[in-house]
């Protein structure tokens, strides 16, 4: 099995999660090839549709990296929260799309094991995404709420801070889910949490036979069921996730 190719992107943030005081959040995209097209967008409708603020030069002696900056003021307060993403396409190589979060420093709810991502492998067991409330609602009566990919609303876990898939998980369980004090939505304070389901079993890649062994991935990198290629966690890139960026590229 041959790998597909595809146009690396590594991902760097700056004042992760803190995007209402930092007055100036930002998330860079790093390309690998000179002649590919990089974009910026929301990857889900949370809270708001908005699109991130235009793109722009990181600085002429690093032309291949591009960075969207939620400047204080114009209501990045509120609407900078959510998911957002790079995506580079180049004509002759697939698509490759990296999805990096903004979570407010005053949200109610956090990740119970301090991450914003979860990847498992299909027909997996005991699948969870668990939450911690920060601060109470509002009003007595604002009941906790699950919403997935920013639309569907998840009646059947409300109240509780923490979701248990059914046995086994299945790739239509993906999806962007966040949770919230019901009729506080608007307050931007929810938190967030993304569950990947790879096609494959845990090792595997190139579905629907899965024969293609993947490589190890460090940092919390991840094997592509699609093409066996290390997704990298932000700030690493490299091959096997084994190269850390945060201090090359500098945020000035």
């Amino acid at each position: 099995m041959v790998l597909s190719e595809a146009v690396h992107i590594t991902v760097l943030t700056s004042v992760y999660t803190n995007i209402d005081t930092s007055g100036g959040a930002q998330y860079i995209c790093h390309l690998s090839v000179p002649d590919a097209t990089l974009s910026f967008g929301r990857s889900a409708p949370i809270t708001t549709d908005r699109s991130p603020p235009a793109d722009e030069r990181h600085s002429e002696q690093l032309p291949l990296v591009r960075r969207v900056i939620f400047r204080t003021g114009d209501g990045w307060d509120r609407d900078g929260f959510g998911p957002f993403y790079c995506e580079a396409t180049k004509p002759d190589r697939d698509v490759t799309r990296v999805t990096t979060f903004f979570q407010r420093n005053d949200a109610k709810f956090i990740s119970s094991d301090g991450l914003f991502t979860k990847t498992v492998n299909v027909n997996d067991t005991g699948v969870m995404i668990s939450m911690t409330s920060r601060f109470g609602s509002d009003a007595s009566d604002n009941v906790i709420t699950w919403m997935k990919d920013g639309s569907e609303v998840l009646t059947s876990f409300d109240g509780q801070t923490q979701i248990s898939f059914p046995n086994p998980i299945q790739t239509s369980d993906q999806g962007i889910y966040e949770i919230y004090y019901d009729n506080e939505r608007n307050q931007s304070r929810g938190g967030l949490y993304r569950l990947i389901v790879r096609e494959c079993p845990a090792g595997k890649w190139g579905p629907p036979e899965c024969y293609g062994i993947c490589d190890k991935c460090y940092n919390g990198g991840v094997c592509d069921g699609k093409s066996g290629l290390c997704i990298c966690p932000n700030n690493f890139n490299g091959t096997n996730c084994l190269e850390k960026l945060m201090v090359e590229i500098g945020w000035d």
